[in-house]
């Protein structure tokens, strides 16, 4: 439902107003209605961490889907079609996404001598474009996720966003995305046992824990 009918909603005309998603707080109102639907989607508790249930859903986070959207229309047509406030916020992330396809291009002209470069005849293909555009915004993402402070849990088991696609397609329960994504009823069951002294976990909600000594050390995808 959220990628047939809000996701849509949400990015509608998102070029216009890419501009908006350069405030933290537009980012966050954004994330904050994306999180709601990834917790009904992972089955998680409430108090899961917002990164860790985008890793788990495999749902790049929507300010990023504007960043992408945005760049593509601006690499397929002309610049000056779109408000100087777009371009300012994409600027870097084109230039990234420009690298990338000079490279390929390089490499290309390597290969087929007597090609003449796409950087020269500026008719790139769309979908070289469009690999080129997410590869950049998913090293970002990847990015934004290690450095993260929170969803600890989430990233002993998944390093890296695209971890998660491998084990996507055994269709998790909801006690293991619990488990994975630190907030689960473990707590709960070892305190039953004298385990620990409390069922609480570390974000103080008393049916939920958050994993610590029982992970494994090495994560499940590299």
């Amino acid at each position: 439902m959220y990628k047939a009918l809000v996701e849509p909603t949400l990015l509608y005309c998102c070029s216009v107003w890419a501009s908006a998603i350069t405030k933290k707080q537009s980012q966050k109102k954004l994330r904050s209605i994306e999180r709601q639907f990834n917790i009904l989607t992972s089955k998680s508790f409430k108090t899961a961490d917002s990164g860790a249930l985008s890793v788990l859903t495999g749902s790049m986070p929507v300010d990023y889907m504007v960043l992408e959207i945005t760049m593509r229309r601006i690499l397929l047509s002309k610049p000056n079609e779109f408000s100087p406030g777009a371009l300012k916020a994409t600027s870097l992330h084109l230039q990234m996404v420009d690298n990338i396809l000079l490279g390929i291009e390089k490499a290309d002209s390597k290969v087929h001598p007597h090609h003449c470069p796409a950087s020269l005849s500026r008719r790139r293909p769309p979908s070289r474009i469009k690999k080129a555009v997410i590869s950049t915004l998913e090293d970002l993402w990847s990015r934004e996720w290690r450095e993260s402070s929170q969803g600890s849990t989430t990233r002993l088991f998944f390093p890296s966003p695209r971890c998660f696609t491998q084990l996507r397609s055994k269709y998790p329960s909801q006690q293991v995305m619990q488990i994975l994504s630190g907030h689960s009823l473990l707590n709960s069951h070892k305190f039953r046992l004298k385990l620990v002294s409390s069922p609480s976990c570390a974000c103080t909600f008393p049916c939920e824990s958050i994993l610590s000594l029982t992970v494994p050390s090495m994560p499940i995808s590299v």
